[in-house]
C-alpha cells in the first residue's frame, strides 16, 4: 500500500485506447501543479473535454479551466457517433 500524501494534492485522470494515464500534483509542489496544468490544456485542445470536483466523492460537471484544489479531474476523448 502506498503511504499517503505529505500534502494534499489532486489527480489527473486521462481516458484513452489504452485505458488512462494518471498525472498526480501535491500542493505544495509548484512543479507538479505545472506540470497538471500543462497536461490539462494540452488535453483540451486535442478535443478532450474535462470534468472535475473538489472532493473524490462530489459528482463531477464539465470544466474549461484547470484548478489545483479539485481532488479529481478526469479528462474524456471526444465520442464521436453516426
Amino acid at each position: 500500500m502506498k503511504p499517503a500524501s505529505a500534502s494534499p494534492g489532486g489527480e489527473l485522470c486521462i481516458m484513452d485506447a489504452s485505458g488512462h494515464q494518471q498525472l498526480t500534483w501535491r500542493l505544495d509542489r509548484s512543479d507538479e501543479i505545472s506540470a497538471a496544468r500543462a497536461a490539462f490544456e494540452h488535453w483540451l485542445t486535442q478535443g478532450y473535454t474535462a470534468f472535475g470536483a473538489l472532493t473524490r466523492t462530489q459528482a463531477k460537471h464539465a470544466i474549461k479551466t484547470f484548478d489545483p484544489a479539485m481532488e479529481e479531474v478526469i479528462l474524456v476523448p471526444r465520442i464521436v457517433g453516426g
